[in-house]
């Protein structure tokens, strides 16, 4: 990778980057960084040492390996950035755009344009499955799959905080969907990480490390809770089961498409997870409208 020397008078003067609601990062600051001319975002680490550090810098390392089978609309960093000698962080290209979350939920945006960048990111899974079947990347997956990590441009659905993905043989990193006691823990195919998930205490973030290793069942599942926290404007992963079951039968109730009704529900079933991006065009204005969590807790009296 590329190396931007930095001095400390310059390291301790960078102005903090603000992305706005949505965009949660537990393992660095974000700031403001000119390198060449352009605007970069430069992510101080936390943990400059042990086997988190050394996980990290095997990530970035592994991205920039890998870069020529990466999908186009992936956000890599591709700086170390040094202080004194010592990596204190990394640096990626600034996106100019608009968080996803944000467009999901402003409410005069037209939900069909709202469906299309959620239906983009099931197209972006399709092209991740076929760059493990067709490359010698076999082990790529997003692992912080949510609506806050993907920035719209005027022509792109940009991938970001890519340093916390899935890839070769790197431990998993931290993701907002995959955690102990949510929905996941009714089913047994996603992957527990042991060491970490035994130190839960109802922070997400006890070890610095994540709780399901990634793979393409928990990139559909994140890509599923993303869809359902959507319609529902709350968090559904954090559901308990009879909890989800009703209102799976509520978004029944109201009309919408059985068999997206049944991929959500393989969510916490002992079978795969299938890709919904085809069945989301079946969501009309009103299904959408009537799917938010205060007229669900008001038709069933909640």
């Amino acid at each position: 990778m590329n190396i931007i020397n930095l001095s400390e008078r310059k390291f301790e003067s960078l102005n903090p980057l603000d992305f706005g609601s949505g965009v949660i990062n537990t393992e660095a600051d974000l700031y403001e960084l000119y390198y060449k001319g352009k605007k970069r975002v430069f992510k101080k680490l936390h943990l400059l040492n042990g086997a988190v550090f050394a996980n990290k810098l095997y990530t970035l390392e592994m991205l920039d390996d890998n870069k020529e089978y990466l999908p186009e609309n992936f956000v890599i960093p591709n700086f170390l950035a040094v202080v004194n000698g010592k990596i204190v962080g990394c640096a990626e290209e600034y996106i100019e755009g608009i968080n996803l979350e944000k467009i999901l939920n402003n409410i005069s945006i037209e939900p069909k344009t709202q469906l299309e960048y959620l239906k983009k990111i099931g197209e972006l899974l399709e092209q991740l499955k076929y760059i493990r079947q067709d490359t010698p990347l076999k082990s790529i997956f997003i692992n912080d799959l949510h609506a806050g990590n993907f920035v719209v441009t005027k022509d792109s659905l940009k991938v970001i905080d890519l340093d916390s993905c899935k890839i070769c043989d790197n431990k998993p990193f931290p993701s907002r969907y995959l955690l102990p006691n949510t929905l996941l823990k009714n089913s047994n195919k996603y992957l527990i990480f042991e060491e970490n998930f035994k130190n839960y205490k109802g922070n997400a973030y006890v070890k610095d490390l994540g709780y399901i290793d990634a793979n393409e069942e928990s990139d559909l599942y994140c890509y599923i809770i993303t869809i359902l926290n959507y319609l529902y404007k709350g968090n559904v992963h954090r559901m308990e089961i009879d909890g989800f079951y009703k209102y799976l039968n509520y978004l029944e109730y109201i009309g919408i498409n059985y068999d997206l009704i049944s991929m959500f529900e393989r969510i916490i079933l002992n079978c795969s997870n299938k890709n919904p991006k085809e069945y989301l065009e079946t969501l009309t204005t009103s299904q959408i409208g009537r799917a938010n969590n205060k007229v669900f807790k008001k038709v069933i009296g909640g």
